[in-house]
């Protein structure tokens, strides 16, 4: 498609100024959005903003300079309790993920998250299938990367959780409520 572009940036430092008005668009594509969907699936959630800049790795997709996707992902030592500590393992996976993958035999976990498509450029637009591209482009960061697992919360009821399957991933857990929706974690290893 003419016009769209992939920006790759590393999490902390895509704010610096050569990047600082996509980092700014981004910022306000990444809370206008995620505010809407609380507000319409989960009212006592409140969108913590330290959120959009915590990430090791932000993927853009812009059309003639327009958002039209983002995509986070961040890399976990397993091992670490700062790790299995962190607000986001407590929040989005349930109670013991990392003793569980740390028992299976893996060391670094690499997450997907926080996965936007501007509403322009959902399922409706057939000439850009942003909900197969995005996922695949984080399959390529996973096997760039030295993890050996990336584990996501996917949600149910937007089958996002198919988008998954179709890479290779397999459910690591039963469908549970994240913020009122359902989601079932999906996991994917270099075996």
């Amino acid at each position: 498609m003419k016009g769209l572009k992939y920006h790759l940036f590393e999490g902390r430092t895509f704010h610096k100024a050569e990047n600082r008005e996509l980092f700014e668009k981004a910022y306000h594509f990444w809370k206008d959005s995620w505010t809407q969907v609380y507000a319409e699936i989960d009212k006592n959630s409140r969108l913590n903003l330290d959120d959009f800049f915590r990430q090791d790795r932000v993927a853009i997709l812009t059309v003639d300079d327009q958002i039209a996707a983002m995509h986070f992902y961040s890399f976990f030592p397993l091992n670490s309790i700062s790790a299995q500590g962190h607000s986001y393992m407590i929040n989005n996976f349930p109670e013991g993920i990392c003793k569980r993958l740390l028992a299976e035999g893996y060391q670094n976990m690499m997450s997907m998250e926080s996965m936007l498509i501007a509403p322009e450029f959902r399922r409706s637009r057939k000439d850009l299938p942003i909900t197969g591209l995005l996922p695949s482009l984080g399959f390529e960061i996973f096997k760039e990367k030295k993890c050996d697992v990336m584990v996501a919360p996917c949600r149910v009821d937007l089958k996002v959780h198919e988008r998954a399957i179709e890479h290779g991933a397999i459910p690591y857990s039963s469908i549970f409520n994240l913020h009122e929706v359902p989601v079932i974690l999906m996991k994917t290893d270099r075996s």
